[in-house]
């Protein structure tokens, strides 16, 4: 069950480093072009080899927080 949180939880951080990356990124200043086109997107994340590393090590370190969590031991009765 950790692994699955783990995954859950990495890849929620890695969601929001992405959006956060592609805001950034896409709202700085570009002159008199406003557009930005999908190969540049794709470009930035899923053809970036950089963007699949950052995927890994994000569920990694997802799986390694959930499974330092203490452990609570139910008290029979």
């Amino acid at each position: 069950m950790w692994i699955l949180k783990g995954s859950v939880l990495g890849l929620l951080m890695f969601s929001a480093g992405t959006i956060a990356f592609l805001l950034l990124t896409v709202s700085r200043p570009l002159g008199t072009a406003k557009a930005t086109g999908l190969s540049a997107l794709t470009g930035m994340t899923t053809a970036n080899p950089f963007w699949w590393t950052a995927l890994v090590c994000c569920v990694v370190l997802g799986c390694c927080l959930v499974a330092s969590w203490p452990v609570r031991v139910p008290l029979h009765h």
